[in-house]
């Protein structure tokens, strides 16, 4: 079996030929889950939390209200996480192709 480190380094993808998103895995040591004590529900790594570890960078957004690029920041990845579905399942999608594709190249 052989692994590769640098096949889960970050990724850039094309999102609708116009955008590029930089995407990584998200590592299953990452995932959380516990009983809440007083409530008795089970809690666990929030969507939102996994996005923002994923979603590393992007080139070729613009704010349509300033006409100035849209800055990779914390507050603007919350604004496409929260607003854009398309872009949220793109960067969930690409995120698991990379852990598919080392996952499948250890089996062989």
């Amino acid at each position: 079996m052989k692994i590769s480190r640098k096949k889960l380094n970050n990724k850039w993808f094309t999102f609708k030929g116009k955008v590029r998103f930089e995407i990584r895995a998200f590592p299953f040591s990452l995932y959380e889950s516990a009983v809440n004590v007083e409530t008795k529900k089970l809690e666990s790594t929030s969507l939102k939390d996994q996005y923002l570890f994923c979603l590393q960078g992007w080139e070729g957004l613009e704010d349509e209200d300033t006409k100035k690029t849209f800055e990779y920041n914390d507050e603007n990845k919350l604004f496409l996480f929260d607003h854009f579905e398309d872009v949220r399942n793109f960067v969930f999608e690409k995120a698991n192709l990379i852990s598919k594709n080392e996952d499948k190249e250890a089996k062989n």
